[in-house]
């Protein structure tokens, strides 16, 4: 029952996300163009009127006209005349379009790295009714803002789907490492990566702030994805294998060492042995005949072998000497 919900609420945050996006910014098709930059973005500017043709594109990619480089954003100007001619009323349309399909961007892209779909709606939700966005769909001449929203999206997406097909040594898996493309055979990670750099530069043609993106792909690496957590573990194993090695002395003396102190073990017997011997030595000195065998504990104690040698001599001297009394 859960999983069935869980399979509905996706589309149902994306239908209301659709819904509250278009209802907030809605009455903009009976807005008309302004006195400020859209006469030289359109009204004015005879390349874009001309719509698309050979010579307005070659004009698009060359000119540096209103102080931007940003040619898809001519284009796209270049597109509407084409289909609408200078009716503004679509213009803010094909705006509210564009602003439209980045907040169901924006909420796939963070469902997608967070797994949590009601905060990433908040976070779609504000993005799609926040005041600041005015600005970029009311004005036609702020095309170059949604447009190069709509590939700064786009690149992200594409990089986590990167993301997500490499393994932790930065490969694909083995049963998808590469697809027949004619007569060459192309890595998918290498398509993968291509679709991300092909939406950047699209995106960087659209308006040139997006230079910023691949840092904060940088930030997106360590959260959400977490790409530095396995290497940062794989430090930590080394470091401490690094540690255990230098203070046994070499690779696997800590082994050899357990394996040295399991063998010990049988000759603290013989330890304990040796002393009970003593002790009763000690106790009895007459009736106990000395013999190396009694005062040899093994190689084991230099410490206890030398006790025990003196107590042999001290105790074989005073013998005598009660024997000598005696005859």
């Amino acid at each position: 029952m859960s999983s069935m919900l869980k399979d509905k609420q996706i589309p149902l945050i994306y239908l209301l996300l659709t819904v509250a996006a278009l209802i907030a910014f809605w009455q903009v098709n009976q807005c008309d163009f302004i006195n400020y930059d859209d006469p030289l973005y359109i009204t004015d500017n005879i390349h874009v009127k001309s719509g698309i043709t050979i010579g307005s594109i070659r004009w698009a990619f060359t000119t540096g006209h209103s102080a931007n480089w940003h040619p898809l954003t001519w284009m796209s100007h270049m597109l509407d005349v084409q289909l609408f001619g200078l009716k503004p009323r679509w213009h803010h349309l094909i705006n509210l379009l564009f602003h439209s399909t980045n907040t169901l961007l924006l909420f796939f892209v963070y469902h997608r790295m967070t797994k949590a779909p009601w905060k990433s709606a908040f976070l779609a939700a504000l993005f799609a009714l926040h005041p600041l966005h005015v600005e970029s769909v009311a004005w036609v001449a702020e095309r170059k803002d949604v447009l190069s929203t709509f590939f700064w999206m786009l690149t992200i997406g594409a990089y986590i789907h990167y993301v997500e097909h490499r393994t932790e040594d930065g490969r694909r898996r083995t049963e998808d490492v590469e697809k027949w493309t004619g007569i060459l055979r192309i890595p998918s990670s290498v398509i993968c990566y291509s679709a991300v750099l092909i939406f950047f530069v699209l995106g960087l043609m659209a308006k040139p702030m997006l230079v910023s993106l691949p840092f904060v792909l940088l930030f997106l690496d360590y959260w959400p994805l977490q790409r530095f957590e396995p290497k940062k573990a794989a430090r930590q194993t080394s470091t401490q294998a690094s540690r255990q090695e230098a203070g046994t002395g070499e690779p696997g003396a800590g082994s050899a060492k357990q394996t040295t102190s399991r063998a010990q073990k049988p000759l603290s017997a013989n330890k304990r042995k040796s002393r009970k011997k003593l002790t009763d030595l000690r106790i009895a000195p007459h009736s106990v005949l000395v013999t190396p065998e009694v005062f040899n504990p093994g190689p084991q104690s230099s410490v206890l072998s030398f006790q025990s040698s003196a107590l042999c001599s001290w105790k074989g001297s005073r013998f005598l000497r009660l024997q000598r009394s005696h005859v």
